[in-house]
């Protein structure tokens, strides 16, 4: 399955991964969850690839992501 979500709540995002992560662990969010972010640098839009670990990570470290 493939599921394509947005949200602009960095709070939702912060919440779905712990919540995979509590309830199988690592290994799904290493694995299965992709999270993706765009930025305009220079006007030039660059996408960067997150794996669900990664991006929990980043958050934990005070990176806020909205999605």
């Amino acid at each position: 399955n493939q599921v394509f979500a947005t949200s602009h709540s960095c709070e939702f995002l912060y919440s779905f991964l712990q919540g995979i992560r509590d309830e199988v662990g690592d290994a799904l969010l290493t694995d299965d969850i992709r999270v993706i972010t765009l930025r305009n640098v220079k006007g030039v839009v660059k996408a960067r690839t997150l794996t669900g670990k990664e991006a929990l990570a980043a958050m934990d470290d005070g990176l806020e992501l909205r999605v």
